[in-house]
């Protein structure tokens, strides 16, 4: 609003112009006379507002500016958002190497999980498979003075690393089920590294397995006091060491052949010693078995089997025998897949002495698709697969060449396992008893001694060959009940 008083010998209270709309006046004491004098003065007046609209123009044209000034105010927004450069210190700082924590290996059982460490250790070992090959995207085993780590999923290891060096590692701690171990590591060879390997740990019964002792080298020896074997021929155990129990787990993909077929053949109340190294799964055990020695008075006896006595050899797995299973004083042995007693119909089975065939069932070097089938000495249709054949007791001899009417054909049965009839004096060791079975892992091969006087088994061996080989697929050696031979 914009007020313009007049001063002409004239009195008027004001005059008030709003944007182009309204003049108000009062007027006192004038006639209309003075009135139309007064008119050209009004008209000046007026002309003298009249500038009010430029004036409106120019605040509006002002305001106009001062919001295109306010836009360039904007403009300068954006020039502040050319403050990407600023954003590109946010891609520094996604280049930064995350940060990993220096420790000794003892201090990792004391961190959380998914925490980043680097440390320096010295290489103990690594799974292996069933030949032997070094499995180490399975594991490897650092350790540094007292305590040990595992490293899992390792893809490879600096070249020309052996079992001893010191190793520095960069990785992300990982627990699981308990289990401590280092994953998605980067693993160099150490400089100037004071690591130390620890001892191996010697498990005598004084003492409970902790946390603390994870992937530590272990050894114990002790009483087998329970064992068993699944579907896929891993073994388990628990031995007892004192008065504490430990239990052993040979998981078949993990272990040598040679060491799972020792551990399988282990019976209740034998005695063994057993290495590997400490592992975790809810509780501890003894995993990665590395070593396996039956102690006692067992080995000697299981050299010589004397006459009239039969040497059963059986899948572990099995499930017609019922507890309690006879053992190894009883020349009852079972043993783990992958093992002899792991055939099929079309698989032949010999009995060796001094690597020569003695006894056979099937056709080494034929393959006759799923079983080789004929007439039994009992008049039964028989069939390698699914049965279980038992040899005629008239039958004093072994036979190079597999001979249907050598054998009695019956239904899978195992009252029979462990003993047999033989009505002559026979001139060497036979194969009495043949079972594939029609469910299950349930195998069984009967060896007996028939020669009226006690046999030495050195030389003797039970031989598997598979799918129609003609070269062994499995090897046991009668006079030690170890797998010697793996195809």
């Amino acid at each position: 609003m914009k007020c313009l008083f007049i001063n002409n010998g004239l009195y008027y209270k004001a005059i008030k112009v709003y944007n182009y709309n309204v003049i108000e006046k009062e007027e006192y004491n004038l006639t209309m006379k003075k009135r139309i004098v007064l008119l050209p003065l009004l008209m000046l007046v007026l002309a003298a507002c009249g500038p009010t609209t430029t004036d409106t123009a120019t605040d509006t044209a002002t305001d106009t500016a001062t919001d295109t000034s306010t836009a360039t105010d904007t403009s300068t927004a954006t020039d502040t958002s050319t403050a990407t450069d600023t954003s590109t210190a946010t891609d520094t700082s996604t280049s930064t190497d995350p940060e990993y924590q220096e420790v000794v290996i003892a201090d990792l059982y004391d961190l959380a999980d998914a925490s980043l460490v680097a440390f320096d250790g010295i290489y103990l070992g690594n799974f292996v498979g069933p030949t032997g090959a070094a499995l180490l995207d399975k594991g490897i085993f650092l350790g540094d003075d007292e305590h040990a780590i595992l490293l899992y999923g390792i893809t490879e290891l600096p070249a020309g690393t052996v079992v001893g060096n010191a190793l520095s590692v960069e990785g992300e701690l990982d627990i699981y089920k308990g289990l401590y171990e280092v994953k998605n590591a980067t693993v160099t060879t150490a400089v100037d590294s004071t690591a130390v390997a620890p001892e191996s740990l010697v498990i005598d019964g004084s003492f409970d397995l902790i946390t603390e002792h994870q992937s530590l080298p272990a050894e114990l020896t002790g009483v087998v006091k329970s064992t068993s074997t699944d579907t896929y021929g891993s073994v388990t155990l628990v031995v007892t060491v004192a008065t504490k129990d430990v239990t052993v787990y040979a998981d078949n993909r993990y272990v040598t052949t040679e060491v799972l077929t020792a551990l399988g053949a282990l019976a209740v109340n034998d005695e063994a010693t057993i290495a590997g190294y400490v592992g975790w799964y809810d509780n501890p055990q003894i995993v990665a078995i590395t070593s396996v020695e039956a102690s006692g008075g067992e080995e000697p006896e299981s050299l010589i089997l004397p006459s009239g006595e039969a040497l059963v050899i059986y899948n572990s797995s099995q499930n017609l025998v019922v507890a309690p299973i006879p053992t190894n004083e009883d020349f009852w042995y079972g043993y783990a897949y992958p093992s002899i007693p792991n055939w099929n119909g079309n698989d032949a089975v010999a009995l060796l002495k001094d690597d020569v065939i003695v006894d056979l069932i099937g056709v080494v070097g034929a393959d006759p698709g799923t079983e080789w089938t004929g007439t039994g000495a009992n008049a039964v249709a028989g069939s390698t697969m699914d049965k279980t054949l038992i040899r005629a007791s008239a039958v004093a001899a072994p036979n190079a060449t597999f001979t249907w009417g050598e054998w009695d054909v019956f239904a899978n049965q195992v009252t029979t396992l462990g003993s047999h009839t033989m009505t002559g004096t026979a001139s060497e060791l036979i194969i009495s008893e043949y079972t594939e079975g029609a469910t299950g892992s349930n195998k069984f091969l009967e060896i007996y001694n028939g020669t009226g006087a006690a046999v030495d088994l050195s030389g003797y061996s039970a031989v598997l060959y598979s799918n129609g080989s003609a070269t062994a697929s499995q090897t046991l050696d009668l006079a030690t009940m170890l797998h010697v031979v793996v195809a």
